[in-house]
């Protein structure tokens, strides 16, 4: 049976690269479904990809979400397989937090980090644990728990700085044969699925590090790291085709720290064009807006509130009521600063509403990779 699962998963991979989504799926799903059972291993492999595939390209949720928690299940009968219960956490925690389940969301990652704990100190080990505190911080600043996220982001710093030397960096991507000038093109069959997970990894180190960067004003640090993606993004496009539109929008919160405000506008709506998820897309308007503002003059300010109308229908329609109310306060702020500057303006007080307005973005704006990340 493991000849039928490879053939299979091969002609998943066909469809997949021809962008019919609907085959890949069903070719993996008949393995799921089979009459005759595969081992777990097999079964697993085939529900986490195709988990993966519904929430990269769809909006299903439920349905990758019945997947991975079938995985759980099955991965409690499998002693080892450590990157595959770490992928299984990884992506349920994804799944739990699009539809507004903070609490499973939290408990999923809290398992994911007692894995990691007893695993050793392995480079793997280290990235699934920024991996895993990285997406446990976002959910703490949800519910409000902000001194709980900020030590998540200190625990995951900690390893991200460990993992920072260049002989860590390559001792597992070397074995899969990614080496200096490597492409995806020039992979073996059997090493991209893996290198697929150390790659997204990877990539998920190197936002945290460039949003790290920004909130301390270490703008070379932070551009290095935006280098860093981009060259990886280049050589491996299909692995990580989903990293495209954050590295985009990672740019724009680069060009508005450094006060490139137009810029910052371009690659955020670049961002939003690139993202299939409704929920990226209003928080990319959301950026752009805040842009938007900090450009102050009349034209920009006309395109701010067409953004945040759009992102809040978005936010309306896809995400849960608490992240809604969210966002409505806070496009409700922006509208009502507007507000406020045009009537300083009329006044004659331009300058002082300048100088306590630079105070009051400065404090923000430092702040606003962690709120929005």
């Amino acid at each position: 049976m493991e000849a039928v699962a490879e053939g299979l998963w091969r002609l998943a991979d066909y469809h997949e690269k021809k962008g019919e989504l609907g085959k890949a799926i069903k070719c993996l799903e008949a393995i799921c479904q089979s009459s005759v059972s595969f081992f777990p291993v097999v079964e697993v492999k085939t529900r986490l990809r195709i988990a993966t595939l519904l929430l990269t390209h769809s909006h299903n949720v439920n349905h990758a979400k019945s997947h991975l928690e079938r995985s759980q299940l099955l991965l409690k009968s499998i002693p080892s397989c450590f990157e595959l219960k770490c992928r299984a956490y990884s992506l349920l925690s994804q799944c739990y937090h699009l539809v507004g389940a903070i609490p499973p969301q939290k408990q999923i990652l809290y398992k994911g980090l007692d894995l990691t704990n007893s695993a050793g100190h392995e480079l793997s080990v280290k990235l699934w644990s920024c991996n895993f505190n990285s997406q446990l911080a976002n959910a703490l600043i949800i519910e409000g728990d902000y001194q709980n996220s900020i030590a998540a982001l200190e625990s995951g710093y900690i390893f991200s700085v460990e993992i920072c030397y260049p002989e860590l960096q390559v001792e597992e991507l070397v074995k899969l044969g990614i080496t200096d000038g490597m492409r995806e093109v020039s992979l073996q069959h059997s090493a991209i699925w893996m290198a697929g997970v150390y790659l997204m990894l990877l990539m998920q180190l190197l936002e945290n590090k460039v949003a790290i960067e920004l909130t301390r004003s270490e703008f070379v640090e932070a551009q290095e790291a935006l280098v860093q993606m981009k060259n990886w993004f280049v050589r491996f496009p299909t692995i990580l085709q989903a990293c495209e539109s954050m590295i985009e929008m990672l740019r724009g919160q680069y060009s508005h720290y450094v006060g490139c405000y137009h810029e910052a506008t371009f690659h955020y709506i670049e961002a939003a064009k690139l993202s299939e998820s409704k929920s990226i897309q209003a928080m990319c308007r959301v950026y752009a807006a805040v842009s938007y503002i900090c450009i102050g003059d009349a034209e920009s300010s006309t395109q701010v509130t067409p953004f945040l109308i759009t992102a809040f229908i978005y936010e309306m329609k896809y995400t849960c009521v608490y992240v809604c109310l969210f966002f409505f306060f806070f496009s409700f702020g922006l509208l009502k600063e507007m507000k406020y500057k045009k009537e300083e303006c009329l006044k004659g007080n331009k300058k002082n509403y300048n100088k306590k307005m630079l105070l009051k973005k400065e404090n923000y704006m430092k702040n606003m990779p962690i709120i929005f990340k």
